[in-house]
């Protein structure tokens, strides 16, 4: 068994640009959207787990598709935590 921990501050930034990237160039409504995300949306998003944030980022790019734009911004990355499925135990 292995344990890995999780990544610092800047550890997550990384992570965050890179599934941005990657998002961004694999689909073509990505390419509308700058190179780099912004900031505070960077900020935002490192603040979650990495598992979390290709879900999320994909949800901001269609929020902000939505809304008319091709920018992500903060508001359009929402952290709410869809309802965990109830396993039935035997």
């Amino acid at each position: 068994m292995y344990s890995i921990d999780a990544p610092d501050y800047e550890g997550s930034l990384r992570i965050a640009r890179c599934i941005y990237e990657e998002l961004r160039t694999e689909h073509a409504w990505g390419r509308t959207f700058p190179v780099v995300l912004g900031a505070d949306s960077l900020d935002r998003l490192a603040r979650l787990k990495p598992r979390e944030m290709r879900r999320v980022l994909l949800a901001a790019f269609g929020n902000a598709k939505l809304a008319g734009r091709d920018e992500i911004r903060p508001d359009d990355i929402t952290e709410e935590r869809t309802a965990k499925k109830t396993r039935i135990g035997f």
